[in-house]
This record gives C-alpha cells, sequence and structure tokens, in this order.
C-alpha cells in the first residue's frame, strides 16, 4: 500500500500544480502567495521565485496551471513578456499581472496582451486572491477546453511487464484511494 500511496501523491502533487502557481520578484510577494496557496490546499511550492522571466521559462516546458499570477516589477518590457507567457501557456489558464506601475495604458495594453488583470503593489493578500478568484469566475468558472471539446477526465495507467508484476494491486490500492480518500468519481478498467 505505500507504494499505492506515493503514487497517489505524485498524482495529487500533479493535480495541485494544475491549480495554482505564482511567480514573485521580492519575499514578501513570495509570501503572499504560499499564503494564499495554503488557504486553497494548494502546495507552497507552487509559490516560486524569479518573477515573468522564471514563469516564462517553466511554463515552455511544464503544464500550465489554471491560475497564473506572475510579478513584473522587475522586467523592463512586461507587455511583450506577458505575450511570450501567453504563448507559452495554455489558453485556458488565466494570468494575474502584478507590478509597481500605476498606469492606465499599461493596464489595457496588458489585458490586450492576455493578462486577465493587473495589480499595483503593494497589494494585500485579501485583493489577490479576490482577484484571483473573480478572474478565474469571469473566464468562465474553471477554465478548461471549450465547449466543443469537454474534458472527461484524467487517465491513469499501470503496466505491468508480465504477470504477476503487481500492476493490477497497484491499480486497484490507487482508485480506492482516489475515491474513498480524495472523493474523485474513478472508474477502473484491469485488462
Amino acid at each position: 500500500m505505500s507504494s499505492a500511496a506515493a503514487l497517489m501523491n505524485r498524482f495529487l502533487e500533479t493535480r495541485q500544480h494544475d491549480e495554482f502557481m505564482g511567480f514573485a520578484a521580492d519575499d514578501a510577494t513570495r509570501e503572499m502567495l504560499a499564503a494564499i496557496a495554503e488557504k486553497h490546499a494548494w502546495p507552497a511550492a507552487t509559490a516560486l521565485d524569479g518573477g515573468i522571466t522564471a514563469a516564462i521559462q517553466l511554463m515552455v516546458t511544464a503544464p500550465s496551471p489554471r491560475r497564473l499570477v506572475v510579478d513584473l516589477s522587475e522586467n523592463p518590457d512586461p507587455v511583450t513578456a506577458v505575450q511570450m507567457l501567453r504563448d507559452a501557456c495554455a489558453p485556458e489558464t488565466v494570468i494575474i499581472a502584478l507590478g509597481t506601475v500605476n498606469d492606465i495604458e499599461l493596464l489595457r495594453d496588458l489585458g490586450r496582451a492576455g493578462a486577465a488583470d493587473y495589480l499595483v503593489k503593494p497589494v494585500t493578500w485579501e485583493t489577490l486572491d479576490e482577484t484571483i478568484e473573480k478572474a478565474v469566475r469571469e473566464a468562465g468558472g474553471a477554465p478548461g477546453p471549450s465547449a466543443g471539446e469537454q474534458k472527461l477526465g484524467r487517465i491513469v495507467v499501470f503496466v505491468g511487464s508480465r504477470g504477476g508484476a503487481g500492476a493490477s494491486t497497484l491499480a486497484m490500492n490507487c482508485a480506492w484511494l482516489m475515491a474513498h480518500e480524495q472523493e474523485l468519481r474513478v472508474a477502473l478498467v484491469d485488462l
């Protein structure tokens, strides 16, 4: 059961990273992002250092989260950076930008570049949390595939190299954990 629990934890960690990631240019912002993540039971590890440059580098290779908060404070060309980030992310990712420039033209340019909202630092914890949730609601609830291509769920596959390898046991235990411990809808198919 310990290997099934480890696999389940890895699955849930990936699932939680799908919900939220935040990239901060300073410690105070990173701590605020970690507190928001903790409030929603997302891993605190999703609040990372590096600002928008680190976000772009990671989004090129990693799956995009549903909510992405990026700090533009140290970027000389934030509009281009947000456009690059939007190109690197999935279309359903909601991007919230943070920065130090209080300019309505910048807000409009960032909106055209793909940011759902822009907040001027210093921002309060409550304002940032409300903005993240509001942006997700306005994007159509939980962002996801378009109405034509409804996402049905996730597939987790266990493959045994020969009979008796234990793949069926692991699959059954993980399915049970997902259904009973995480209260997810699960279908188990054992071929």
